[in-house]
Parts: C-alpha cells; sequence; structure tokens
C-alpha cells in the first residue's frame, strides 16, 4: 500500500513537473514577443551575414571576429539582458496573473512553482542562443576551409559551455531579486550594467567579485580561445564552473525560502 502511495505521489510530481515546465516554455517561444526577442538575439548572425559580403582578407581574423562578439555581444550584453528580464519577471507574471495562486490550490508547492518555471526559461533560452551562436560561427567561417572550420569548433564549444554556465547563474540571481524587490529590473540593470559590465573590465582584483569574471574565464581559458584573449582572465575553468553552480543554485534556494514566505493573494 505504502508502495502505491509512493508512486502515484512520483506520478503527480513528474506530471505537474512536466506541465509547468512545457506551458513556461510555449509561454516563452511562442508568445508575441518572441520576434523582437529572437531578433536581438540574432545581432550577432547579422553582423556574420554583413561581412560574408565583405569577407576578411586574412583567414586567422574570422576566429578573432567571432571572439568579439562571443565576448562583447553574447555575454556581456545578451546574457545580462536576457537573463534579467526573464529572471526578473519569472514569478511576477505567475503572481500577477493569478496563475500561481491557481497552482498552490491544485497542490503545487511554491518551491517547485518557481522551480519548474526556472528549468522551462533555461531550457527555452538555451535553445534560442544555440541556434543564434551556431549560424554565426558556421557563417562566419563560411569563406575558410573545412581544415580550419573544424580545428576552431572549440571555440564554439567554449563559448557555449560558457553561456550555458553563465545563464544558469545569472536566470537563478535574477529570479531572486524577482522574488525579493518591489521594482526588480531596476535593482537588477544597476547590478547587471553598473557592476557586473563595469567591474569585470577594471584591471584590478575585484574582477573576481562578479560573475561575469567566471563567465569568461570559462570561455578564455579553453586552449582553442586563450591565442585570442587579450583580456587577463586568472580564473580556472574549473574552478569557474564550480563557481557558477554554487552562485545558481545558492540563488535558486534563496528564491524558494523568499517565495515560500511571499505574501501571495
Amino acid at each position: 500500500m505504502k508502495d502505491k502511495n509512493d508512486k502515484d505521489q512520483t506520478g503527480m510530481w513528474s506530471n505537474r513537473a512536466s506541465v509547468q515546465i512545457t506551458r513556461t516554455m510555449k509561454d516563452i517561444l511562442f508568445n508575441k514577443w518572441m520576434l523582437l526577442a529572437f531578433s536581438l538575439i540574432l545581432i550577432p548572425f547579422i553582423i556574420s551575414l554583413y561581412m560574408l559580403a565583405d569577407p576578411v582578407s586574412d583567414i586567422e581574423q574570422w576566429p578573432e571576429l567571432f571572439n568579439v562578439l562571443a565576448i562583447v555581444i553574447f555575454m556581456q550584453i545578451l546574457l545580462l539582458m536576457f537573463s534579467l528580464v526573464y529572471g526578473a519577471s519569472m514569478m511576477n507574471e505567475e503572481i500577477e496573473s493569478r496563475t500561481a495562486t491557481y497552482l498552490f490550490l491544485r497542490g503545487s508547492k511554491r518551491f517547485e512553482v518557481q522551480l519548474y518555471k526556472f528549468i522551462g526559461t533555461y531550457v527555452s533560452l538555451s535553445i534560442l542562443f544555440t541556434i543564434s551562436m551556431v549560424l554565426t560561427y558556421f557563417t562566419l567561417s563560411l569563406h575558410t576551409s573545412y581544415d580550419i572550420m573544424s580545428d576552431q569548433i572549440m571555440q564554439l564549444m567554449a563559448l557555449l559551455g560558457a553561456f550555458y554556465f553563465g545563464l544558469f547563474a545569472y536566470l537563478a540571481l535574477f529570479s531572486l531579486i524577482g522574488v525579493l524587490f518591489k521594482h526588480p529590473l531596476v535593482v537588477g540593470l544597476i547590478f547587471a550594467f553598473f557592476w557586473e559590465v563595469i567591474m569585470v573590465n577594471i584591471p584590478v582584483n575585484v574582477q573576481q567579485i562578479t560573475i561575469m569574471y567566471y563567465v569568461r574565464s570559462i570561455y578564455l581559458g579553453t586552449e582553442a580561445v586563450r591565442k585570442f584573449g587579450d583580456i587577463d582572465q586568472k580564473g580556472g575553468v574549473v574552478g569557474s564552473i564550480i563557481a557558477l553552480i554554487l552562485i545558481g543554485l545558492s540563488s535558486l534556494l534563496l528564491a524558494s525560502l523568499a517565495i515560500s514566505k511571499k505574501d501571495i493573494h
């Protein structure tokens, strides 16, 4: 009897998880703002298309251009922008639409709703940015040989890895900010673009107290990228991955605790 109850509880839990994660992904990928959002995500790809009309004369230059797009646009602009917008509004949208109240009444625990919303958002953004990064890389490398393209493929892998871990940490942190503050976008903007972007580019030791430092360390610490890195980044790849995972997990835990105490009616 106990085993049957355990199986029923597990089935209910997995069903709630799949339904809420799927609903979150549909809300993100198929809403009226997606055309605008995906157009912004494709900015590096649009730049690479422009480069096809005026290709670089030296085939060694396109990996350097991809390196600039990776650090400046993908990491320092798009990663921060989308993590902030989707993270800060993650639970607020559920609360304002009273969807959260409905889910609570149907048996979903508050931390479950927050966790499933996070997973659906993370997977959706990962899919969109992976498409943009892959298109950008292969478009830039079209005018070169297959051997050179394959030799530099680890540069793309390094960017994907750094982005996935960075997205995990930033999205979790901004979801925490979204729960704690009445105006999370304002707080998030100050943190993202006045702290993360400025401090990580100051050539002093304060770089280590930014999340972006560890995101860039994963990318720049890869062998295929190291020769293009003109930024002094001393963080090790493994240590940076661990740091981002810990930041993400601790932010999710604190967000779950905060949402469990939040007055929602």
